[in-house]
């Protein structure tokens, strides 16, 4: 679990010190969250140094020491940092940079200038003498305690979103059969021309036989029938090059929606790993409070202030919870095994797609407007448009060589209509129920955020409760854990707004919940 990120201030103090002292009672808060207990500051030549570990891990860096070089490492968001105890050299990237004082080992601590290290990744820091309060800023808006960003070796293969999508596409054995098809519908073309110009020669050669026959009447009737079969005959070969035509014109238009379904499958794997990664993060967290709750409670319990049945309630909760994230850790791996897929490669490849989800609020539409267009261009109206010219053109063709058939042909012709009609108003009804969705998303996004704050401040005061000596280290975690949840909410919210307004901006795949592979 990602520490959360809290940076340390380096303040400068006018006094000359030639032996590190304690700095009492510094406060820490970054991004409005104070931390509880960010370790020991001491002051050296009149700046604030923190224990090497204390602050990388606040800082949310992977930290590294080498005893034999006496050098500390950290990596943070692609940023290396090197140094070294008891001297001023530092290197960033690979840099040169000189300290304001040395890192120094006070009884086997190494403690840091931390102001260094924060200006190194970028983070703007305030001091405030009255009240000895350190305030750090990200400079990040969509800062949030949660990481979902799994552990990247050297063996995971990193992909951003559009190579990942382009992946996927190419992979689409749906895609493949609409790139053959190109080539089966041109066969097919030049094949039924060619049958329906020898139907015609046919055609020609028995009305000249049947001109022949005037005066025989069983060889007439029995050519009379060749005709008429060779009439269907041609009707349906027409029917076949019309068919085929229309089939070639939606070449362009199947092709955009498979995509577009892939696209789709795309998101929803990435956000349904995401959020399963966020329950996994938050119930672990949850586990680990649990530990310390039930310490609490055999404690309270040997000394008699604890019921036996609260103290196994509290053990069956977190042997339940612990089951719940096994679960979890089985669901992500096939939801990884099925991402995989989508992208044609090895189920068991460790791979991380690159993406990001803000929340990007909907530009205001005029919805009446959309909604007419879309009943016109979208591509669900114009398969079904196509059903119903092929319809027509069947009835045209039908009616003066087969009047058997034409109630049959006439009720497909009002079948494909209906249906037409019908799609257009389910289409319509789609987008009115997407975007009311999509506002409603909207309004919970600003009370999500709203109750994320109201957890920061029942944190803090928390927080200034514990420092004061009159809450438990218990109750912190316990507050940590509120904003955890909170700002998982946030990122759920997000991820199905993300997805919603996707779908809306192609109204054909709304209520899809997979795609043409």
């Amino acid at each position: 679990m990602k520490k959360r990120l809290v940076a340390v201030f380096l303040t400068s103090v006018m006094i000359a010190q030639s032996v590190p002292a304690m700095a009492a009672n510094v406060r820490f808060e970054v991004d409005g969250l104070v931390e509880a207990d960010a370790g020991t500051v001491i002051n050296r030549n009149g700046y604030n140094l923190l224990g090497m570990r204390e602050v990388f891990e606040l800082l949310g860096a992977d930290v590294d020491w080498n005893s034999s070089d006496r050098c500390v490492t950290a990596t943070k968001d692609g940023k290396t940092i090197k140094l070294y105890v008891n001297t001023s050299r530092a290197y960033v990237d690979g840099e040169a940079v000189k300290l304001p004082t040395p890192c120094v080992n006070v009884d086997g601590h190494v403690y840091v200038p931390v102001r260094f290290v924060s200006d190194a990744l970028g983070y703007d820091i305030q001091w405030d003498q009255a009240s000895s309060k350190v305030s750090i800023t990200t400079g990040s808006t969509d800062y949030i305690m949660l990481d979902t960003t799994p552990d990247i070796t050297d063996n995971t293969k990193v992909l951003t979103y559009d190579e990942a999508l382009n992946m996927a596409v190419e992979k689409s054995s749906s895609l493949k059969d609409i790139e053959d098809s190109v080539d089966y519908l041109d066969e097919t073309r030049e094949d039924l021309g060619d049958l329906l110009w020898s139907l015609d020669q046919q055609g020609s050669q028995l009305n000249s036989n049947l001109f022949d026959l005037s005066e025989q009447t069983n060889d007439v009737l029995a050519a009379q029938l060749a005709v008429q079969s060779n009439i269907e005959s041609t009707i349906e070969a027409a029917r076949s090059i019309k068919n085929v035509e229309i089939q070639k014109q939606m070449i362009g238009v199947n092709e955009q929606m498979v995509k577009d379904g892939i696209e789709l499958a795309l998101k929803s794997y990435i956000n349904n790993i995401k959020s399963t990664q966020r329950q996994i993060e938050l119930l672990d967290a949850n586990i680990e409070l649990g530990k310390q709750n039930i310490e609490n409670l055999e404690l309270k319990n040997k000394l008699g202030y604890e019921s036996d049945y609260d103290l196994e309630s509290a053990k069956t909760t977190q042997v339940q919870n612990e089951s719940n994230l096994e679960v979890l850790k089985l669901n992500l791996q096939t939801q990884k095994q099925a991402l995989n897929n989508l992208l044609g490669i090895d189920a068991n490849e460790d791979v991380y797609v690159e993406s990001q989800i803000t929340f990007d609020a909907l530009d205001d539409i005029d919805l009446e407007y959309y909604i007419t267009r879309q009943r016109e261009i979208d591509p669900s109206i114009k398969t079904l448009q196509n059903n119903v010219t092929l319809a027509e053109y069947k009835e045209r063709t039908n009616a003066a060589y087969d009047s058997e058939s034409e109630i049959g042909v006439r009720n497909e012709l009002n079948t494909a209509k209906r249906n037409l009609e019908d799609g257009k108003d389910t289409l319509e009804q789609n987008i009115r129920t997407a975007y009311n969705n999509i506002k409603q998303l909207e309004e919970n996004n600003r009370s999500l955020l709203r109750a994320v704050e109201q957890a920061k401040a029942d944190y803090n005061s928390v927080v200034a409760s514990y420092n004061a000596g009159m809450a438990t280290e218990y109750q912190v975690n316990q507050a940590k854990l509120g904003i955890l949840s909170a700002e998982k909410d946030v990122e759920d919210n997000a991820a199905s707004y993300d997805l919603l307004v996707f779908t809306f901006s192609k109204p054909y795949l709304l209520g899809s919940g997979s795609s043409n592979q």
